[in-house]
């Protein structure tokens, strides 16, 4: 079976780009996720990974969060990929570019495809292949 990046990613939580960084935040938490997409008119603009945050915090720790645009730890460009595109090919493409996500864009919504998800699908796979 050839999986799609439609068949393994999830809805994106997004935020817009003039949020802060204690909003982006508060979403991950309140989501138990690690990163959320900058996105304006369901458009993908950047992404806000928890090691973003934490590395402009450990380089500039004196402003409080609600005071800190998320256009600061927020990532550029991102890679965005069609629902058809293989899983194969998503994970060149992560591999490729040393990251460990892909944001997944059609019409009417955002989705990503994280290295976690892609993971467990093909465990999923693998498993089933061997153990019936």
């Amino acid at each position: 079976m050839t999986f799609t990046a439609r068949d393994v990613s999830k809805k994106a939580i997004t935020i817009e780009p003039t949020s802060n960084m204690s909003n982006a935040r508060d979403v991950m938490i309140r989501n138990n996720i690690s990163r959320v997409i900058v996105a304006s008119n369901n458009t993908p603009v950047g992404m806000v990974t928890e090691k973003g945050i934490a590395s402009y915090l450990f380089k500039n720790s004196k402003e409080p969060l609600d005071e800190i645009s998320i256009s600061r730890a927020m990532r550029t460009p991102i890679i965005t990929v069609n629902p058809d595109v293989t899983l194969k090919r998503c994970a060149e493409m992560m591999i490729e570019n040393d990251i460990s996500s892909l944001v997944i864009t059609n019409d009417t919504s955002l989705n990503i495809l994280t290295k976690s998800e892609s993971c467990k699908v093909l465990r999923r796979t693998l498993y089933k292949e061997i153990f019936g």
